[in-house]
């Protein structure tokens, strides 16, 4: 992977577009460049445009907090932070060759909406690029693109960093770093804090499962099920109230049916008082159609006559109709004519003004000619004036460029001739810099051993004092671990023997046989408190069934009286049937005489002839008798009387039913109480019988009994209490052990942490000891010399001057000797200038001068134009007042033609009116003739209706009254009067079927008892089966549970062996890898990197400097030492090492990062950012030396620092200057 060039603009503080080109000379010929700066100006800003085009991120802004800004509302690690401020758009692109050897281009872009600076950051662009063609490879996704770019790279961003921008500094510090801080340097450097987390997560999950178990285990003792004895007295309980739950449902069924019975009854009395009803309200219509049947007769009758009325009905209309259209076209006649006399009027009028507007337009036809002529005319002159008027206008301009190009250099000489003056001073006032400048190299060199000399001695007393604050403190911590230790381990004693003394208790309460005591006590008091209540439910059921016995011989009495009257009623309510059914014959055949229809059939018949009813040649109802309607009226009463004394015995014959069927009933229920309360007795006298295990055994009514078994509750109820009581105490023992052995382990484990941390004080004051002799010895070695150097800078600056900061009067002589070389090149420069501006003044003056004559000519002829253009201009006003020719003629034309069209249109007019006024004339005559045929034929028509009408002995308004009800009114009348027909015959034969199906009824037998007697035994026997399933409920919700406890016991010892066995897993895991702050796991994981790293780091140093060798100390996990081969394979700790052998040995680390990175992809560009501050001359020269032989090896590498003695002994630089308001370029 090869860096080819970096360029963008609005980058940080790179504000103006900028271009670093490494293909390109001087940089593609040279290995080795320098970035450089000071502080502050932009040099890691063009790390930062190489990072975004890439990865959308940058090394720093992974380190933000992520907080919000105030502006933009966008968290601080968000790259489009990096836009310059106040810029509307930014952009960083980078070329480069990717791991299979193809050019690309990244480009990374963002903008502000509508490119205002103060518009709202937009998302962010990235897109990549192939390098030869430009054709674009990923857009669009950022997602997609980062991944493309990665793959062609071969590089993640975090091994981006650590292989092509190389942390030097950072291993710098992790050589003088101790074991910890160099595991957590390691960690940091290498991106592998996953260990730590992993050495954490082990030590908590291995608490957290250990006291998952513990919790578990105690939860278990607290929650078991019940003894078998318990549960298979539990189950039998059950099943005896299953048994009576079996007989209560079935007495309740029959009990229900028996109910059903009444109910059905009562059903059936309502519908027959409803049918009757309805039948009486039938019989009341039919009688009230009488009149209405007539009519219908009539109108039927009439209809022969209907086509004859129609027609006379469509006649009168027809008449009407013609009468109005008549009146219509009379009206339209009288409007037409008026018309005409207009049109003709208008007709002449358009005449007239045709030939006046022809007249116009041939007369105005020379005029027009001058007039084209003249415009013609005006035009030229008009296009030469516009002519003039930009030539004038071009001389002005010229003109007046000369006048300002004269001033400017007037202006100019004047300003280059007081500069001029002002350096001519300032080079009077600084001749002693003359001597610095012309061997500035060798001064500012000496000032920079200087300054670095005194820098290091001031650096070296700092860590000798640094390190001798580290022994105190580190000796104060360790006497107060130490302290802390002891104390730890007196309170972990008094700990361990208090719970000794509560395992020692605990031993005196076995809680499991406590509980099973407690148990056994339990179910003794569950018996006896069922014994008791077997004696109480035995007095109450003797009481019971002497109730109940005198109860039924009630009832037997009331059954034989209400039998005997069942006999009667049922004998009375047969013959008022028989009675009720004839009369209903009766009055059937009544009706049916009576009905209209039997009038029309009546009429119909002829002697001798068939009935076309019966077929029967003897008619005897062949007139209609009067009587009829009396014998009707009397059936109709007879029959009523009738329907009442049947439904009086009915209703007799209901009561006394209900009356045998309460009784009934009441005696099979008090029977089957008597039934049961004799087999509860015996049950009852079952479950005493086998008490003897209680030693209560005896006879229920025995009063000894009852007091033998209240005296052994009282004992029972006590025993009971006492060994809960202790089970309790049991329980608070445990929870009291559990507590205690806790804390004891946590007294433990701070022990061993005590421990660790003692063992790792005593390592790092051995560590502290050994970094102090180095620094001692490079302490004297600036000692030594700062004298020299001094005594060199004498010869250059006042011995005062080297007693301030040497970095500032190193900068301040820079810039005086550069400001001092500027103005020496800016006199040269004014003086030519000077030069060649009075030559450019002298050749202004004369093309200015030709300018100006020039201009008045122009204008001169400008003014002659205008003259000859006003005089033809008010010759052409006078014809048509300046209208153009065009328009004028157009405008004569357009009247013309309009006042033909005028003309010709009135014409066409009078002739359509003329031909529409003899239409209307023709059809008034037509409509006068339709309407006298019409009025002849409605004549005719009446007269014959009239005849008809007096044949029917009727009026003719009557017979007109009759034709006016057509066949829909007789359809609808006929349909409503057999609708109450049908309706009287349909309630006839529903009263019948209703009173049919209560006999049936009734001959299935009246129950025994009455229907309250039944609803009362129904609501009993409900409530005992609500009672019997609660019962029942809470036993089965008891079995459940225990069931549930069983099961969930079951299931908790799976999960108890489960628990045990994951947290023996923790626990070997803890043991292995667990820590709690991580470093076991760390540190053994950052060992095995180590050695990767010391591999790769060596390879590198046999490159850079083959006379050293970094190995790992023997016995340690992070511990390194460096081997001098020169000096006998001498090993050296670390702390040893001057600057430049720690400059090496960091430098090596740092690349064998990079290759440990970047295994698979072969890095060649690579950036070392900073580290090089605190080197001195020497060191310098040896890191310089370094870095070439890395450049040797085909590399890249740029060097960014600000130390002035590297930066100038690298030939190729990159400068980065500080601009104006915080930019830079």
């Amino acid at each position: 992977m090869k860096i080819l060039a970096i360029k963008g603009e609005n980058i940080a503080s790179l504000a103006a577009p900028f271009e670093v080109r490494f293909d390109a000379p001087p940089l593609s010929n040279t290995g080795l460049f320098a970035i450089t700066g000071n502080t502050g100006a932009g040099k890691t800003s063009l790390l930062d445009a190489l990072c975004l085009a890439l990865f959308d991120d940058t090394p720093r802004l992974g380190k933000s907090r992520g907080d919000k800004r105030e502006r933009d509302g966008i968290s601080t690690s968000d790259p489009r932070n990096l836009l310059t401020t106040g810029a509307s758009a930014g952009y960083a692109e980078v070329s480069f060759v990717g791991s299979d050897q193809t050019a690309y281009r990244a480009r990374w872009s963002v903008r502000r909406a509508r490119n205002r600076s103060d518009g709202r950051l937009q998302a962010q662009q990235l897109d990549l690029y192939e390098g030869a063609t430009g054709k674009l490879i990923s857009a669009g996704r950022k997602r997609d693109t980062l991944h493309k770019i990665e793959q062609c790279l071969g590089l993640d961003f975090q091994q981006f960093q650590r292989s092509v921008l190389l942390p030097q500094g950072d291993f710098a510090q992790f050589l003088k770093a101790n074991e910890s801080e160099r595991a957590e340097l390691l960690e940091q450097i290498t991106g592998t804090e996953i260990y730590s987390r992993v050495s954490v997560l082990a030590h908590e999950k291995s608490r957290e499962w250990s006291d998952k178990l513990a919790a578990e285990q105690a939860r278990l003792a607290l929650d078991m099920p019940l003894e078998e004895s318990a549960r298979n007295e539990l189950q039998q309980q059950r099943e005896q109230l299953s048994r009576e739950l079996d007989q209560r449902q079935a007495r309740l069924d029959a009990l229900n049916q028996q109910l059903a019975w009444y109910r059905d009854r009562q059903q059936v009395t309502e519908k027959i008082s409803a049918v009757q009803e309805e039948r009486r309200s039938a019989m009341t219509a039919v009688a009230a159609l009488k009149p209405r049947r007539e009519k219908l007769t009539a109108v039927k009758s009439a209809q022969p006559l209907r086509s004859e009325y129609d027609h006379l009905q469509m006649l009168q209309e027809n008449i009407q109709q013609l009468d109005r259209d008549k009146t219509a076209l009379q009206q339209n006649k009288a409007e037409l004519d008026e018309k005409i006399a207009r049109l003709k009027e208008q007709l002449e009028s358009t005449e007239s003004a045709y030939e006046a507007a022809r007249a116009a337009r041939l007369k105005a036809g020379p005029e027009l000619a001058e007039a084209l002529h003249m415009d013609e005319q005006l035009e030229q002159l008009k296009a030469e004036n516009k002519q003039k008027n930009r030539e004038i206008l071009e001389r002005e301009k010229q003109l007046e460029k000369k006048e300002k190009e004269h001033e400017s250099i007037i202006s100019d000489l004047k300003t280059f001739r007081v500069e001029v003056t002002e350096l001519d001073r300032y080079f009077r006032t600084h001749e002693y810099l003359e001597k610095i400048a012309a061997d500035h190299a060798r001064v500012e060199h000496l000032l920079q051993r200087y300054g670095d000399a005194e820098s290091q001695l001031a650096s070296e007393e700092g860590h000798l004092k640094a390190l001798a604050a580290r022994r105190i403190k580190l000796d104060s911590e360790q006497s107060a671990v130490r302290q802390q230790y002891e104390r730890l381990r007196e309170t972990l004693q008094v700990e361990e023997a208090s719970l000794e003394k509560l395992l020692e208790k605990s031993r005196q309460h076995d809680l499991k046989d406590l509980r099973a005591a407690r148990e056994k006590w339990q179910q003794k008091l569950d018996k006896l408190q069922a014994l008791g209540s077997l004696l109480d439910e035995t007095a109450r059921l003797k009481e019971s069934s002497a109730e109940l016995r005198s109860r039924l011989k009630a009832i037997d009495d009331i059954l034989k009286e209400a039998e005997i009257e069942q006999q009667q009623v049922q004998e009375n309510l047969n013959r008022a049937e028989a009675a009720r059914t004839e009369s209903a014959g009766a009055l059937r055949l009544t009706l049916l005489a009576s009905k209209e229809d039997a009038k029309t059939l009546r009429a119909q018949l002829a002697p001798g002839q068939p009935c076309a009813v019966c077929g029967s040649e003897d008619h005897p109802w062949a007139s209609h008798s009067p009587a009829l309607d009396g014998l009707l009226s009397e059936q109709q009463k007879r029959h009523e009387e009738l329907e009442k004394e049947e439904a009086k015995w009915l209703e007799a014959g209901i009561k006394v039913n209900s009356l045998i069927e309460q009784k009934s009933a009441e005696r099979i229920k008090t029977k089957e109480e008597l039934t049961q309360t004799g087999e509860l007795l015996e049950n009852l006298s079952r479950k005493w019988k086998i008490s003897g295990e209680t030693g209560l055994a005896g006879d229920l009514s025995d009063a000894s009994s009852r007091e033998a078994l209240l005296k052994s509750l009282e004992q029972t109820r006590a025993s009971l209490a006492n060994v809960t009581d202790k089970e309790k105490q049991a329980l608070v023992f445990i929870d009291e052990i559990r507590k205690a052995e806790k804390s004891a382990g946590e007294l433990r484990s701070k022990l061993r942490n005590q421990e660790r941390r003692l063992d790792q004080m005593s390592v790092q004051q051995k560590e502290i000891e050994a970094e102090q002799k180095p620094v001692m010895m490079e302490k004297q070695r600036c000692e030594r010399e700062l004298p020299e150097l001094k005594a060199q800078l004498g010869e250059f600056f006042d011995p005062a001057m080297l007693m301030g900061n040497i970095s500032e009067l190193m900068d301040k002589t820079r810039s005086e000797v550069t400001l001092l070389n500027k103005k020496k090149q800016r006199w040269e420069a004014l003086k030519q200038q000077i030069s060649e501006s009075d030559n450019r003044l002298k050749v202004i003056q004369v093309e200015r001068e030709h300018a100006r004559k020039a201009l008045e000519q122009l204008k001169t002829d400008r003014e002659q134009t205008d003259a000859r253009y006003k005089a033809m201009l008010d010759q052409r006003l006078a014809l048509f007042g300046g209208q153009a020719v065009a328009l004028v003629t157009r405008k004569l034309e357009e009247e013309e033609a309009g006042a033909k069209q005028a003309r010709d249109q009135a014409a066409d007019a009078v002739q359509q009116a003329m031909q529409e006024s003899h239409s209307l004339d023709a059809l008034i005559g037509e409509k006068r003739l339709s309407r006298q045929r019409s009025r002849e034929d409605v004549a005719a028509i009446e007269a014959r209706l009239r005849e008809n009408a007096e044949s029917r002995k009727l009026g003719f308004g009557a017979l007109v009254d009759l034709l006016a009800l057509g066949a829909d009114w007789v359809d609808a009348e006929q349909s409503e009067i057999e609708k109450v027909d049908a309706l009287a015959s349909e309630t006839e034969v529903r009263l019948r079927e209703w009173r049919e199906q209560l006999h049936k009824h009734m001959e299935k037998g009246i129950p025994e008892q009455k229907e309250n007697q039944l609803q009362k035994e129904v609501d009993e026997q409900q409530q005992a089966l609500e009672g019997l399933r609660k019962q029942a409920a809470e036993l089965d919700v008891l079995v459940k549970q225990d069931d549930a406890r069983r099961e969930q016991l079951e299931k908790q010892n799976r999960e108890l062996l489960d628990l045990q066995n994951r947290a023996e897993i923790w626990q070997k895991m803890k043991a292995v890898i667990g820590s709690a702050d991580g470093s076991r796991f760390r540190n053994f994981a950052q060992s095995v990197t180590l050695d990767s790293l010391v591999s790769y780091a060596n390879t590198h140093l046999m490159e850079l400097a083959r006379r050293y060798r970094i190995e790992r100390i023997a016995g340690s996990d992070l511990g390194i030492e460096v081997v001098d081969t020169e000096m006998g394979d001498e090993r050296r700790s670390v702390y040893s090492l001057s600057g430049g052998e720690s400059f090496l040995v960091s430098l090596a680390l740092a690349l064998g990062l990079s290759s440990l990175s970047a295994v698979r992809t072969p890095v060649e560009t690579l950036f070392i950012d900073e580290g090089f501050g605190s080197l001195d001359s020497r060191t310098l020269d040896t890191a310089l030396a370094a870095l070439d032989t890395l450049q040797a090896q085909g590399r890249k590498i740029g060097v960014i620092s600000h130390v002035n003695a590297l930066v100038e002994r690298i030939g190729v630089q990159v400068k980065v200057a500080a601009a104006s308001a915080g930019h830079s370029q």
